[in-house]
Formats: C-alpha cells, sequence, structure tokens
C-alpha cells in the first residue's frame, strides 16, 4: 500500500497469514476503527488494524463499499487467546469494548500509551493526550494527517452538525486502512519509548491501571437502571417550575427579557438594580466581577435573589440531569457512564456521558437511579477518608489516637472545641488547612477579620503540631525536587519536584503552589486505594464468588467519589457474606497509622432510598 509496508486484507486466508508472521513479534499494537463513540448509541467496528515492527495490516469488517472480511473477528479472537505478549492500545478501553461487542475476548497482556504517558509526563499535566500530540512530544514526529481522510468523508455528510469521521464506514477501506495502520505504527513506537521510563517510575502501579482499565470495560458495559418514567416526569415537573419562576423574575424585576443563567445580566440586577452591596470578597481577579455562584447569593435574603437560587438549582437539574441523562439512555433504560482513569491530576477518576459524580445529596435525581429486578444494591462509602489520611501523613498523637480510640471520632468537633467556635467553622477550617488557604481566605469563608482567622491558625498549628511539620516537610520535599536548567533570566524549571504517596504513585506539584502539596497528597492517595480496592474486589468478585456461585452474582456498577456500588443477587443464598467479604477487602488490605472504615448502605430500589446497614442480622430492606 505504501513505503511503509501497509496492507489492505482481501481474504480470509491473507489475514490468517498475518496474524501467523505477527504471532512472532514481540510487541503488537492494535486499533480499532468505528462507526462512532458509542456502544449504546450503536457504534461498532468497522474495521482492525494491527501493526508488528514491519508488517501492518487493515482488516475491513462493516465497510459499505469494498471488501468486508467476516471472520476477522473469530480469527482475531484466536490470535489473541495465543498471543501472551504484549498487544498496545492508544485509549485500550475503548478498543476492547468494541471488541467485546463483537465476541472477541481480552488480550493475554494489555498495554495503553494513554496510561503510560500520563504516569511519565504528570509532571507535564496540561500535556495533550492525543495519539498525534503525544508522538510529536515524545517521538518527534506524527502519524498520517487526517486531513486527506476527512476530505475524502466530507463528501458522504448529509447533516452539517454530523463529524466527517461518523461516516468511516462509508470510506474506500484503502484509504481508511492507511490511517489507521500509520495510528498503529506510531502507537507501536510510543509504547517503546515510554516503557522503561515507565519501569523506572513504577512497573506495579502502571500495572494496578491496565489491570483496572480491563475491569472497567465490564462496568461500562454493564451499565446502572434508570427508572425512564421517574426521570420523564421529573422533568416535565422541573419544567413547570422554570417556566412558573422565570414569569415571576422577570415581572419583579421589571426586566422582561432577563435571563438567570447569564453572570452580566445577575450582576447587574443584584448591583445595580437591587442595590445589593457587592461582596468584594468574591471578586475574581481574573475579570473583576463578582462570581455569581450560590454560596454568594446565598448571603442575600432578599425575596427575589432567593426566587434566583431556586432557579438556577431547578435549571441545573434540567439541563444537566433530567434532560442530559436522557441523552445517553438507552433503549433497556440504563445508562453507561465512562470513566476516565487519567481525568485528574490526583489520580481520581472523572466521569463523563454522563457524569454522575457531582449529584446533589438529598435531590430528587437520585431516586431514577434503580436498583436491576432480582438483586440488590450495597454501597460502600469509605468514612472520612481524606481526614483518616490527613492523620496517618501528619502523625499528630491527638488526631492519630482519636481515630484509633473512637470508631466515630469527630475531627470536625475536636477543632471545634480547641478554637471555641462551632462544628461547622471547625469543618472549614479543617478543609482549608487541607487544601492550603491562607488567613484571606479562611477568614472569608468564616465570615470573619483577617485577624481573628490568624489567631485561629495560630492556636490550630499550636495544638496540633504534626500538621505543621508535614506542611513543611512537603513543601520541603516539592523545593528539593525541582530541577532547573539555565541561569538568572533564562533559569526555567525542566522537573517539577514531587511527593509520593503510600502506593508509591508520584504526585508533581509546581513550586509557586507548594502550599497545595498536602492536599494533592491526600487526595492522591486517596485515589490510589480506591483504585486499589476495586481491583482487588473485582479479583475476588471475577476469581472466586463468580465461580462459587455463578457469572450473575455479583457486578461493579458504579464509583462515586469514595464510594463503591456493587449489586448482589438478591437470592444468593450467600449474599450477605458477599457484602461482608468486599467490606473486609476495602478495609484490610493496606495498613495505615489509623484505621480505615467503610460505611455501609442496601437498597432494593433505588439510590435515593439506601439505608445504613452494618452487617447481618441488623434491619434492611432486604434482610
Amino acid at each position: 500500500m505504501t513505503e511503509h509496508n501497509y496492507n489492505l486484507v482481501e481474504s480470509a486466508k491473507q489475514l490468517e497469514d498475518y496474524l501467523h508472521r505477527l504471532l512472532n513479534e514481540n510487541v503488537v499494537a492494535c486499533d480499532t476503527e468505528t462507526t462512532g463513540l458509542y456502544i449504546e448509541k450503536g457504534a461498532r467496528i468497522c474495521g482492525v488494524s494491527m501493526s508488528g515492527a514491519n508488517l501492518h495490516y487493515y482488516s475491513p469488517v462493516r465497510h459499505t463499499t469494498g471488501k468486508n472480511i467476516p471472520e476477522t473477528f473469530k480469527l482475531v479472537d484466536e490470535f489473541l487467546a495465543q498471543y501472551q505478549k504484549p498487544i498496545v492500545y492508544h485509549n485500550a478501553k475503548f478498543d476492547l469494548k468494541m471488541f467485546k461487542m463483537d465476541g472477541v475476548d481480552f488480550p493475554f497482556h494489555v498495554d495503553d500509551t494513554i496510561l503510560m504517558a500520563h504516569m511519565v509526563l504528570q509532571d507535564n499535566f496540561r500535556a495533550n493526550l492525543g495519539l498525534k500530540k503525544l508522538c510529536s512530544t515524545v517521538l518527534g514526529e506524527e502519524p498520517e494527517d487526517q486531513t486527506m481522510l476527512l476530505k475524502h468523508l466530507k463528501q458522504f455528510v448529509t447533516d452539517d452538525n454530523k463529524s466527517p469521521m461518523g461516516h468511516i464506514a462509508e470510506g474506500n477501506p484503502t484509504i481508511v486502512g492507511q490511517y489507521a495502520q500509520s495510528d498503529t505504527r506510531f502507537t507501536r513506537n510510543l509504547y517503546f519509548a515510554l516503557r522503561d521510563k515507565v519501569k523506572g517510575l513504577s512497573e506495579d502501579l502502571y500495572q494496578l491501571e491496565t489491570q483496572l482499565m480491563k475491569y472497567l470495560v465490564h462496568t461500562e458495559l454493564r451499565g446502572v437502571l434508570v427508572d425512564r418514567k421517574l426521570l420523564e416526569k421529573l422533568r416535565d415537573e422541573t419544567r413547570v417550575i422554570l417556566d412558573e419562576l422565570i414569569v415571576q423574575i422577570r415581572t419583579e424585576s421589571g426586566l422582561p427579557k432577563f435571563n438567570p443563567m447569564s453572570p452580566t445580566q445577575l450582576e447587574n440586577l443584584l448591583f445595580e438594580i437591587l442595590g445589593l452591596e457587592k461582596p468584594t470578597d468574591s471578586v475574581t481577579k481574573k475579570t473583576g466581577r463578582v462570581s455569581m455562584g450560590d454560596e454568594v447569593l446565598a448571603r442575600f435574603d432578599h425575596p427575589l435573589v432567593q426566587k434566583l437560587r431556586k432557579y438556577k438549582k431547578s435549571h441545573k437539574l434540567y439541563s444537566t440531569y433530567y434532560v442530559g441523562m436522557g441523552d445517553f439512555l438507552t433503549k433497556d433504560s440504563t445508562i453507561h457512564c465512562q470513566f476516565n482513569q487519567v481525568g485528574a491530576r490526583t489520580g481520581r477518576f472523572s466521569e463523563e456521558k454522563p457524569n454522575l459524580q457531582n449529584i446533589p445529596r438529598g435531590s430528587s435525581v437520585r431516586q431514577v437511579f434503580a436498583v436491576r429486578p432480582g438483586y440488590v444494591s450495597y454501597r460502600y462509602d469509605y468514612s472520612q477518608i481524606e481526614y483518616r489520611l490527613f492523620a496517618h501523613y501528619c502523625r499528630d498523637k491527638t488526631i492519630v489516637n482519636g481515630y484509633k480510640d473512637d470508631p466515630k471520632f469527630d475531627i470536625h468537633q475536636l477543632t471545634a472545641d480547641e478554637l471555641g467556635i462551632d462544628r461547622v467553622d471547625g469543618k472549614t477550617v479543617n478543609f482549608a488547612v487541607i487544601y492550603g488557604a491562607g488567613n484571606k481566605k479562611i477568614a472569608a469563608q468564616l465570615g470573619r477579620s483577617i485577624s481573628e482567622a490568624r489567631t485561629f491558625l495560630s492556636k490550630y498549628y499550636s495544638r496540633f503540631p504534626g500538621i505543621a511539620s508535614l506542611q513543611d516537610s512537603v513543601k520541603m520535599a516539592i523545593k528539593d525536587r525541582t530541577r532547573y536548567e539555565g541561569r538568572g533570566s533564562d533559569r526555567k524549571v525542566v522537573e517539577l519536584g514531587w511527593i509520593k504517596d503510600a502506593f508509591g504513585r508520584r504526585h508533581y506539584v509546581e513550586i509557586e503552589r507548594s502550599y497545595m502539596a498536602v492536599n494533592r497528597l491526600i487526595q492522591g492517595c486517596a485515589a490510589s486505594l480506591l483504585k486499589t480496592a476495586m481491583v482487588n474486589v473485582y479479583d475476588y468478585l471475577e476469581n472466586q464468588a463468580k465461580k462459587s456461585w455463578g457469572d450473575d452474582v455479583a457486578n461493579l456498577l458504579n464509583c462515586i467519589h469514595d464510594e463503591l456500588e456493587i449489586e448482589i443477587k438478591k437470592d444468593c443464598p450467600h449474599r450477605e457474606k458477599i457484602a461482608m467479604k468486599i467490606k473486609e477487602i476495602m478495609e484490610n488490605f493496606h495498613q495505615f497509622k489509623v484505621p480505615i472504615y467503610v460505611d455501609m448502605k442496601i437498597t432494593e430500589t433505588n439510590w435515593a432510598e439506601a439505608k445504613d446497614w452494618d452487617g447481618p442480622g441488623s434491619t434492611s430492606p432486604a434482610s
């Protein structure tokens, strides 16, 4: 096909020959070309490309022109069952999910250049992890440009809002194949460029991420059940509320075209028309305007402002959840969120399509997430995990002993008692310290003077000396590990300083933001803890529970912040035993200086109705 020995497969026999030759390769890169991005919306594989050192091929399977090779999936599955060396993908979870839909099982050994690059390039987190940009950054060259392919596909576009890539199955397999094989060729090259660097950082952590990635395929394909009728009912009711509120707001403000979702119009209404006092502590440096979030609006005891708050909250529920989630609802009333393992600098998950991480506590949205018939939903939430890790790292005797002596130890009440403030303010101070806030920020959050905040902090550090020691030590580590090149005005940072969490993961911090290092350490360790727990729970479910009591006995459905949701068959006689074993796994796989606890909830109906559950014998809906 080209100078790089690209090949378009024209028969099953030819594909068999290519795959046989690839068995001799030490590393094979693989990629799928698909009709879309979302399986739930009907996207499927239209072609498969693979690359060895000097052999590349593209096998079309669902193109509308040219010859397809329907035996592709069967032959690729047989190849993967034999090949026990690395199969490399760029964004492996996507390709593995797509393969699953056509009966192709996981390779023996999966590598993902996105996960590799995220580990290696953490100190430059804003680096684009797309294949083209990564190859340019790491290899100094880029794969085949999309320009020719997009120009070719544009002829099939009939909807101006649809990307040409959505018509890839209609494209000429020769043109599509050249683009696909260029991607696998460069993915393989990128793997070799990153492999040793990953090993130099932490091979164990990388293996954890790749193992978790394979398990997340199952979670994403399983999805969570949604009560469609209730979702539509809440959508319609909220629409009525919004329509009524907007009429009232426009009438009372005297602004017939007022848009409550416009920060500029909102600021004008509050401070120019209503004459309310502008909060100077909420003015953003970049724009000079007041931040118009709910925390600012809540300060004003004005009836119109209260209606504005209700409108904004209702609008958020309506647009993001009642309408937004509906866009991702499948025919069988399930939603299949996508978990991004590299979505946050701390290592925590981000979630999209849709994002369930920010659903407000106590909101009606939680009612729509139903439990599958025949199952019981168990929710496992790490109790005060950030503060327990805070205690582990600061080693302050008072805090450590508090958690050791009392499972229900209340660090916020302790802080409140020591500083002579109420518990709410004690919690505010604790959060502020973890997040590296200074006197001015704490004063604003407490509604106190800067002088009072300074006194609180001084007393806080005096009472809990381990906290000040932790802050000093992490700042020093960031400073000592920051590497520079050049002198004078030419001096620049070439490697950020870092701190390492209890699981060996490095967390990079800019030296001018070293005040954030404690928070980065705690958030990062919490992320490592949760990911390790997920892998351990998955291992138990796959290798013990399912082998003993059936493949459908239990499934890990979701991860919301520090909480896992697992469904277990209601009629399984060992259901409670499985539930308690999961709790045990999550609490005991790593030793910290304070005990780690997991709170459990249980429900047979929906997320909103989940009740506390203390184990066998406790009162619960499923007992």
